[in-house]
Parts: structure tokens; C-alpha cells; sequence
């Protein structure tokens, strides 16, 4: 079996890993989930619930909203501007 590799979690080896969805429409809503969050691995972030899902700037905002309150393996400041370029790239 193969092994991903996420900041030093290893998924495929070991014990099976807990991820946690987020299955938010907006900012207020994501933020009272990962409040509700008590013990997993990692987090999803479902983009396909999100009303505003096709502005980058807004769920760029709702990561980082998230991201103060778990503090787990989400995207970086750089991995952020990578995601977001290559939002704008594909929504071309």
C-alpha cells in the first residue's frame, strides 16, 4: 500500500487516521464545527458546501478561520497563495 505523507502524518500505515468534515455553508457556520472538534488526525473542509465556494478570497478567509481554532494540519500561509493561484488558474 502506498503512504501520503501530510506534515508529518503518515496516511496508509499505522493506525487508521480520524478525519474530521466540515461540511460548512459559511464562516460562522465553519467556525461553530471546529469549535465542536475534540479529538481526530486531520481536518476536511468541504468546499463543495460552502454558498460562496466560487469567491477565493472568502474561503481563503474561512480556512484561516478555522486554522486559529485547530491548529491541526491545514494549509500553510504559501500553500494558501499556491491554492489560490491555482483556483484563479482553473477558473479561468
Amino acid at each position: 500500500m502506498k503512504t501520503v505523507k501530510i506534515k508529518g502524518l503518515t496516511i496508509g500505515s499505522g493506525r487508521p487516521k480520524i478525519c474530521v468534515p466540515i461540511v460548512a455553508k459559511d464562516v460562522s457556520d465553519a467556525i461553530i464545527q471546529a469549535e465542536k472538534i475534540e479529538t481526530c488526525d486531520l481536518v476536511e473542509i468541504r468546499g463543495d458546501y460552502i454558498d460562496n465556494y466560487n469567491n477565493v478570497e472568502y474561503v481563503i478567509e474561512l480556512i484561516k478561520n478555522v486554522k486559529k481554532i485547530i491548529r491541526l494540519f491545514l494549509l500553510s500561509e504559501q500553500e494558501m497563495r499556491v491554492a489560490k493561484e491555482t483556483f484563479e488558474f482553473l477558473h479561468m
